[in-house]
């Protein structure tokens, strides 16, 4: 019972947590005034009003996060945006909670899903208009999904249908279900063959698997068959490339071994590292299978057949590697148990690595380690005199209550496309696409301004071909238009 009681305070602290980020989320414009956007971002914003009807050029994105874009458009609540992503942050934890559960006690589980919720760079992350936190709700439940098919084949079916939903959001999904079939088949399949399962049926015998995979291929391969017939018909669109992503990329191995140790943290990495050792002795168990099957069949392929690193596709494996974590917590717990020294010891050694696991991994680099919060801090902000008292007790993110940003980082562009948009509306067919002209610092950078003047214009915006009507970014921020060349009366910032 005592138990009991502290893992209930464990989740209503993660969940406390959780709601802390809402205050900071709020804004008046979600294109123009909300910081937390990457040129991603936009993108993904531009697709959903694709969808939605506005006559825009799509990159066409998994259509899972645009299709909700799309949903909010039609009821004006796009600034929702943000707070839903941390709703599905909320569902990830509440599953991986239960998919834990199904291994481990009520104290382990909570202290898990803590340690996955107050991950300073998830926990960050998960404020970007992006589809990472969305695609980890499915993913998690179909570990959990597949761990009870052991016993009960007919919920492979289950699995399938999460991961082929999943898809839609992210192609991560069919990664994670070929790690699934793959645990199925070197584990689950000889085991039940010989009967060293107990009562569980052979996956030789049963029809489920098949049926799994019956359910699991129509809703990707439709979609990538629509994908593909508009590329053909929209030559002119960005096409948003994947598949020519994937070859062989042995050269991530460096990055993706220094991002992942930041990620996990150097204080809490002994946990994965010695909750792997237990789970790999473990291998023939269900529940090994649902957590090692994904986690090894991601990390893998984006290390090493997908040309392209990022930090952000280490999410989809952060909620398998926490269950690795939870059984290196409950190994700890056990040690614990042995003497007073020791309980204290484990107790303080879980709360240093749960504040380390709230600092947040630098955005922008690739390469550090950070062997203190000092580290941490120097190349996240800047700051060479960095002191403990700036540690993340003090920092936005987990538990920081902060309020929204004052101000829009694109105010000059937000004052003058109400104007802009009227005398374009007015002198111009609708969809008629326009000009840009913007002194981009980087490619990304223009990309990015394309897809936020056309989302507010509700018109194309790109390089210049012979439009009529051409608009400037400014060096002070401010946007100014022009039609047939001559200039339209557009208010500064």
């Amino acid at each position: 019972m005592t138990g009991d009681r502290r893992a209930l305070g464990i989740l209503a602290l993660a969940a406390l947590g959780i709601l802390g980020a809402l205050p900071g989320l709020r804004t008046p414009d979600l294109g123009f005034c909300y910081p937390f956007m990457t040129p991603d971002s936009w993108d993904w914003l531009a697709n959903g009003l694709y969808w939605a009807g506005a006559p825009l050029l799509p990159s066409f994105r998994p259509p899972g996060l645009p299709l909700l874009v799309a949903l909010l458009s039609h009821f004006s609540a796009l600034p929702l945006l943000p707070f839903l992503n941390y709703a599905a942050l909320g569902l990830s934890a509440a599953l991986l909670y239960r998919l834990v559960r199904l291994r481990q006690d009520a104290l382990v589980s909570a202290l898990a899903v803590l340690l996955f919720v107050s991950n300073g760079s998830l926990f960050g992350h998960v404020r970007y208009v992006m589809a990472e936190v969305y695609t980890l709700p499915f993913l998690v439940g179909a570990a959990i999904a597949f761990e009870k098919a052991a016993l009960r084949p007919r919920l492979y079916v289950a699995c399938g249908l999460l991961l082929s939903v999943s898809f839609l959001f992210h192609y991560a999904g069919l990664v994670a279900g070929l790690g699934f079939g793959l645990a199925l088949a070197l584990f689950r399949t000889p085991a039940l063959r010989t009967g060293s399962c107990g009562s569980a049926p052979s996956a030789l015998r049963t029809r489920w698997p098949w049926i799994a995979l019956f359910v699991a291929v129509p809703l990707p391969v439709a979609w990538l068959a629509f994908r593909a017939l508009q590329y053909r018909a929209h030559p002119e669109a960005g096409i948003h490339v994947i598949e020519g992503l994937v070859r062989l990329s042995a050269g991530n191995l460096r990055y993706y071994g220094v991002v992942a140790i930041a990620l996990c943290g150097l204080l809490p990495l002994p946990l994965y590292l010695a909750g792997f050792r237990r789970l790999v002795r473990r291998h023939a168990e269900p529940w090994s299978h649902a957590v090692l099957g994904p986690l090894l069949a991601l990390g893998l392929f984006f290390t090493f057949l997908y040309d392209w690193k990022d930090k952000r596709f280490l999410y989809y494996l952060f909620p398998f590697a926490v269950c690795v974590a939870a059984e290196g917590i409950a190994s700890l717990r056990e040690w614990g148990r042995e003497s007073r020294g020791r309980s204290f010891a484990t107790v303080a050694f879980l709360v240093l690595a749960l504040l380390w696991n709230r600092i947040p991994y630098p955005r922008d680099t690739g390469s550090l380690v950070a062997f203190s919060p000092y580290d941490f801090l120097d190349a996240a902000m800047g700051l060479r005199t960095a002191t403990w008292k700036t540690l993340p007790v003090q920092e936005d993110g987990f538990l920081s209550f902060r309020s929204a940003p004052q101000g829009c980082r694109y105010e000059g562009e937000r004052l003058a496309v109400p104007y802009v948009k009227r005398a374009l509306d007015e002198r111009l067919a609708p969809g008629e696409p326009v000009a840009l002209d913007f002194a981009a610092a980087r490619p990304e950078h223009y990309w990015a301004a394309t897809n936020r003047l056309a989302i507010a214009l509700g018109r194309r915006v790109g390089l210049q071909n012979g439009e009529r009507a051409l608009l400037r970014i400014e060096p002070d921020g401010s946007l100014r238009a022009f039609l047939d060349g001559r200039p339209l009366a557009v208010p500064g910032p």
